[in-house]
């Protein structure tokens, strides 16, 4: 029941009912006779409200079970600016200041008291009130807590409608504006090769599928996953769509841009890109594995990525890797390779850009 009474009083003193505070806790004195939070929370109570003897016996009898607490110190030194006593207030400022050194708190007071704090002004403060701006902060007014957040909830859904408006419209970072690559309306009417029997095609579209991957590559490239609109790209490369739709396709390839380690996205796997080659072209993946039949010029390094072979136990399958300088790497230890998916003469290869392999 006490330390209801307690936490009650300190809800108060948050409300800044300091007159409640001390009506309710003056009479428990005796259950509290050896708590320093009583008579913290009491002294600050009469504090606020100018009474100063009150104020200055609570803060000791606080003191006597707690010696070091800096914003009772501080509390203390309040009552001493009161007084005009600003040289013993800078020392017991400077005492809380040895406790703690960077309480931000014991910083501000001793700004404050360097900035303003000359006798006459501080007599004057105390008649007027603006002493306060030294006491002990009560943390935010409960009442105001709810419109806090509810304008901290909109400002961060403001800012996630931004971010992703942003992100929608390819205005972050530094992505270009590829508007001009928007099908037009002579696009759209024409989406489609009319005759099919001079061409060979991977994949047969209909309209609103042509127009879903082109939009779709636009959309990633936006969202800078060109991995998955250079797959969008190679899909409207190898159908039927309309040359117009393919000349645009083309263009768009010319702003995706290489990734690293770090920044790669949708990293195919070896089973995909074997099944399906053609809408993997270009496109760059992150494998890991072991290498073997390794040969390094000036120039160049060539060698086999044994792709899931880090353990030694299964292969999931071998490709050529070229890597377009002079690199040793240790067969002997696993590797991991960040590389575009190229096919000269038809057949899968790796054109490597960065290669990661542990030191252990």
């Amino acid at each position: 029941m006490a330390s209801s009474n307690l936490e009650k009083a300190k809800k108060l003193l948050r409300k800044r009912q300091f007159s409640s505070v001390v009506k309710l806790l003056e009479p428990l004195l005796f259950d509290f006779r050896d708590s320093f939070q009583y008579f913290y929370t009491l002294g600050l109570a009469c504090l606020y409200l100018g009474d100063v003897g009150g104020a200055e016996t609570y803060f000791k009898k606080a003191r006597q079970i707690k010696m070091n607490d800096v914003n009772l110190i501080l509390a203390q030194a309040c009552l001493f600016l009161r007084k005009g006593s600003v040289d013993r207030a800078l020392e017991y400022c400077l005492d809380a200041l040895e406790l703690e050194s960077d309480n931000r708190y014991a910083l501000r007071f001793l700004a404050r008291i360097r900035k303003k704090g000359d006798k006459d002004r501080m007599i004057e403060w105390a008649h007027d009130g603006r002493i306060k701006v030294f006491y002990p902060p009560l943390g935010l007014h409960p009442s105001i807590i709810p419109g806090i957040i509810t304008i901290l909830l909109i400002l961060a859904s403001l800012a996630l409608i931004f971010i992703n408006s942003k992100a929608i419209l390819g205005l972050n970072g530094n992505r270009a504006d590829i508007s001009e690559l928007n099908l037009t309306y002579d696009d759209r009417s024409d989406l489609l090769e009319k005759d099919l029997s001079s061409s060979v095609y991977t994949y047969i579209l209909t309209k609103s599928q042509v127009e879903q991957s082109f939009s779709k590559a636009q959309t990633e490239f936006q969202r800078f996953n060109d991995n998955a609109a250079q797959l969008e790209i190679n899909r409207i490369l190898n159908s039927n769509a309309a040359v117009s739709v393919k000349q645009k396709a083309r263009e768009l390839m010319t702003y995706l841009a290489e990734p690293g380690f770090d920044s790669i996205k949708n990293s195919f796997s070896y089973t995909d890109v074997s099944r399906e080659p053609v809408l993997y072209t270009d496109c760059w993946v992150l494998w890991s594995g072991r290498v073997s039949n390794i040969t390094v010029t000036d120039t160049v390094t060539r060698c086999s990525l044994l792709i899931g072979y880090e353990d030694m136990k299964n292969i999931e399958g071998i490709v050529p890797l070229q890597l377009p300088s002079s690199i040793l790497i240790d067969p002997e230890k696993p590797v991991s390779v960040l590389a575009k998916i190229v096919f000269p003469d038809g057949k899968l290869t790796l054109q490597g850009k960065s290669v990661y392999q542990s030191v252990k």
